[in-house]
């Protein structure tokens, strides 16, 4: 059974907290794929202002 330093146990819960974070913004962003895709039709002359 390995002991971890406080140190690497931070690290390793931070790097993990990181990977969480990455996934919910991708998971973010394929939900408004779609909503960005629908916008991407209405364009005309291709300005989105």
């Amino acid at each position: 059974m390995h002991h971890l330093f406080p140190q690497q146990a931070d690290t390793i819960a931070r790097i993990g907290f990181a990977n969480i974070k990455a996934q919910l913004l991708s998971e973010e962003v394929l939900e408004r794929k779609q909503e960005i895709l629908e916008a991407n039709l209405h364009l005309t002359g291709g300005a989105t202002c």
